[in-house]
């Protein structure tokens, strides 16, 4: 789903380089099977408390799939988790997690608490015409 492609053009004695480029609507994440709005239920239900898996499947509302496409969401976070938090101005970080989380989520889930708060996802990905993750 492409929300508008724009040229760049060089005709007509113009300078432009004659690429396209796709501007993505915010909820389309691309080369995703699920939109941005999934994957902010998936992240709100991490920070309730939930188990990886138990909140990628709350998500995705199923219960027979499987839920190693969570750890797979949860990699590529961790992708961008320098490119995030670069992005955010607010300094302090007030989540705590869970004790019986894991350390590599204690890392992650405070960014992604300061992103939502923010509401910063949405409009990322049209801001910097960028994917989420």
């Amino acid at each position: 789903m492409v929300g508008k492609r724009i040229v760049c053009s060089n005709r007509y004695g113009k300078q432009g380089c004659g690429h396209t480029r796709q501007l993505y609507l915010a909820d389309v994440i691309p080369k995703r099977q699920y939109p941005l709005s999934v994957v902010i239920a998936f992240i709100k239900a991490l920070l309730t408390g939930r188990l990886v898996e138990q909140a990628y499947l709350k998500a995705i509302n199923a219960s027979a799939k499987e839920a190693r496409h969570a750890w797979r969401w949860i990699k590529d976070f961790f992708k961008q988790l320098s490119v995030w938090r670069t992005r955010l101005t607010k300094p302090a970080e007030t989540f705590v997690p869970l004790e019986r989380s894991s350390e590599a989520l204690k890392h992650l889930l405070p960014t992604l608490e300061r992103l939502l708060s923010l509401n910063d996802i949405a409009t990322y990905q049209t801001d910097y015409q960028r994917a989420f993750f």
